[in-house]
């Protein structure tokens, strides 16, 4: 890897949008915000619903909880995922 491309990786540019990108590909997109109640992770799905979700130890897998409301939305910035 060279130089130019590490300090892309290390700063976070090279991640910037990459969101976006992968929702405009039909992907669901996991997120995190810290202003989200619980844990502040939540998914968005290609259909622009966004739900919380949090690992269940019990099960060893990811749960989906309920749909974000529309405070929600508004910090998520949900009009970005068109």
């Amino acid at each position: 890897m060279n130089e130019e491309l590490l300090d892309e990786v290390l700063s976070g540019k090279a991640f910037e949008g990459l969101s976006i990108k992968l929702h405009k590909e039909g992907k669901n997109v996991i997120l995190h915000a810290d202003e989200i109640p619980g844990n502040g992770y939540y998914i968005i799905e290609p259909n622009k619903k966004a739900y919380l979700i949090r690992y269940d130890y019990t099960l060893k897998k990811s749960v989906t909880g309920r749909e974000l409301n529309q405070e929600e939305y508004k910090i998520i910035g949900i009009e970005h995922y068109a």
